[in-house]
This record gives C-alpha cells, structure tokens and sequence, in this order.
C-alpha cells in the first residue's frame, strides 16, 4: 500500500493490481483486511500457503518457528505463508486474491475476517508481481 502523493492527508491509495490477477472488475471485489499476527525470518523458501484451521493449528506453527502463539480468534481466517509476505486481500465468489511481495526469507502469519465471506468453500491464491499464481490453499468452512 502507498500513501497517495501530494494527496490529502490519511487519504491512501492500494498500489495497482498486477494483470491477470482479477478476472471481474476491481469494484466487484470486497476487500478483506489483512492483520499480520506474525512475521519471523525463515531460511529461503519458496512460496507455500497453508491454513491454520483452530487454535492448536497455531500454536504449533508459531512453536516450530520458535514463537509465542497469538490470542486465536474463531472469527477471522488464519494463514500461514512462506516465503512472501501479504498486504491485501481482494474477495469474490470462492477465491481470494492475496497480493504483496515475494520474501524468500520470510514467513508471515495472517488472517482475515470470516464475516465478509458469503461461500463455504474459498481459494486463496497468492500472486507474483508479474499476475501469475505463486501458491494457493483452499478453505472450507470458511463462512461463520
């Protein structure tokens, strides 16, 4: 995200969505805000997904990375992901486009809210800068 120059102030803009990634227009996209719960470096990685589905799930992913496991909270989405890092999330249907960076040296611990979400069934796919799918994981159940 970058704050918008010679704009008002807090007024911020996203950075453009690569192409490709969306196959609507953006105005049919409900934007899911992003909390990092965590971020620790990690030897070089590719990009891998996963999901985090219950409290145990986290606190066994934040013990192997050698870090206290956040407060769980049942109504948001919670993702592991190595080797990028997100600061976006556009939803529609049953995918969720994750937009950010590849950081090979990294992994981040996100969620999402689940309120927003009106299929059972959701896609995350992570996208490179050039609009191709670096990595994907699916979520069922994802509906409150």
């Amino acid at each position: 995200m970058s704050v918008a120059a010679g704009g008002r102030a807090g007024v911020e803009v996203f950075d453009p969505v690569p192409p490709g990634v969306l196959e609507y227009p953006l105005v049919q996209y409900i934007p899911l805000p992003v909390r990092t719960l965590l971020e620790v470096a990690a030897p070089p990685a590719l990009p891998g997904l996963a999901h985090l589905p219950d409290a145990a799930a986290l606190a066994r992913a934040c013990s192997a990375l050698g870090a206290a496991a956040p407060a769980w909270d049942g109504a948001r989405i919670t993702l592991l992901l190595a080797g990028a890092t997100v600061g976006r999330c556009l939803y529609r249907a049953e995918r969720a486009a994750l937009l950010g960076a590849i950081r090979p040296g990294l992994i981040q611990i996100l969620t999402v809210p689940r309120g927003r979400i009106y299929k059972d069934r959701v896609l995350f796919l992570l996208f490179a800068a050039d609009g191709g799918v670096a990595c994907r994981c699916e979520v069922t159940g994802a509906r409150l």
